[in-house]
């Protein structure tokens, strides 16, 4: 499948081939509530000087941390791999407010958002409603995207600076972990490589006449 993917829509899990998971969950209305980053016998073990007792330095694609490597850890190697998941990271949405790892990391408006330290930060969008621009509270420009013709960002996404927050084309959050590139199009993931959803509609069955991996009929905007 598509980048070594696995898909697992009962649980709304997404496997690499790899080892690395992104889990998602989601409310009975189709809300996102939390996407969570983890990693499954993909870290090293890396026993440093500096960690503190009975803790293992565990270094993977998302980044690296300390984990707990039991009371009296046995010496091991930069070559073995830590057994089980580690979750690296998980972000949770609560209306408007999104949170890193427990912490405030934006709160969304309709014209951009607040940072968690009360930073402003002010979307600019084209008439299709792409963030083309962000400019923080003092107008400084702080990330540029371009796109190609189905959202996929253009030579990285920014001009000079590093992207600074996930939402891109059509305003949806852009996944880029572990390669991901998807957008979360509220119904399903979408794809802009491609320039399709990557999974079937679940009602798709009441629809045969169409393609079941359109979002909308060709002679209706009458979306599924």
């Amino acid at each position: 499948m598509h980048k070594g993917l696995k898909l697992n829509l009962p649980t709304n899990t997404i496997s690499f081939a790899d080892g690395p998971i992104i889990r998602y969950r989601y409310a009975a209305d189709g809300r996102k509530l939390q996407t969570a980053y983890v990693l499954d016998n993909m870290g090293f073990i890396d026993p440093a000087d500096d960690s503190p007792a009975g803790h293992a330095m565990v270094a993977g694609l998302l980044g690296s941390g300390l984990v707990p490597g039991g009371p009296d850890p046995e010496p091991v190697d930069t070559t073995t791999y830590f057994p089980g998941e580690v979750t690296l990271m998980t972000r949770d949405y609560c209306g408007s407010v999104i949170y890193r790892d427990g912490v405030v990391e934006r709160n969304m408006g309709d014209y951009g958002y607040m940072d968690g330290e009360g930073g402003l930060h002010y979307y600019i969008k084209d008439y299709q409603g792409n963030v083309r621009a962000v400019i923080d509270g003092q107008g400084a420009l702080e990330e540029v995207n371009n796109y190609y013709p189905y959202g996929a960002l253009l030579g990285g996404g920014t001009l000079g600076n590093p992207s600074v927050q996930p939402y891109k084309y059509g305003a949806k959050e852009l996944d880029r972990q572990n390669g991901l590139d998807w957008y979360d199009s509220q119904a399903r993931m979408y794809d802009p490589v491609l320039g399709r959803t990557p999974t079937i509609d679940p009602q798709g069955r009441g629809l045969r006449p169409h393609q079941p991996l359109r979002l909308v009929r060709r002679e209706s905007d009458i979306a599924f």
